[in-house]
């Protein structure tokens, strides 16, 4: 496991950057988690 694989995207701006969206809860099929998106419960998806 590396250290800062989740830990640089923890706002929207830095989600979507990195080319992902927030998404309640969790991430659909098809998309992995790359971080959260500073709110509970909130998570930086990217499509696959």
């Amino acid at each position: 496991f590396l250290l800062g694989v989740f830990g640089h995207i923890n706002n929207p701006v830095s989600c979507v950057k990195s080319g992902g969206v927030c998404l309640p809860i969790y991430c659909p099929n098809g998309f992995k988690q790359l971080g959260t998106c500073g709110l509970p419960g909130t998570k930086c998806c990217k499509k696959n």
